[in-house]
């Protein structure tokens, strides 16, 4: 008995275009000076952490060993092989 090949019809659900959907951008009704604001504000606090931050980062530098940190970086900066 021999099989029988069947060619297979294209399936409307399987052939149907992907369907999208645009939406307003949730910041599109803010005022932009506002936004503006915002943002200098957040800048300028971060800006006054900022020193704090440095001298910690400087502390640490410090009291490791410069080979040790930059083999640290080697590592993290070193490209991943592909699976």
């Amino acid at each position: 008995m021999k099989k029988k090949h069947r060619k297979h019809q294209a399936n409307s659900k399987q052939t149907s275009r992907p369907h999208f959907t645009l939406t307003r951008h949730p910041f599109s009704g803010v005022d932009p000076e506002t936004i503006k604001a915002a943002l200098i504000a957040m800048g300028a606090k971060k800006g006054e952490e900022f020193p704090a931050l440095l001298g910690k980062v400087t502390n640490i530098l410090k009291r490791r060993s410069a080979l040790h940190i930059l083999s640290i970086l080697a590592g993290f900066s070193a490209p991943t092989p592909p699976r």
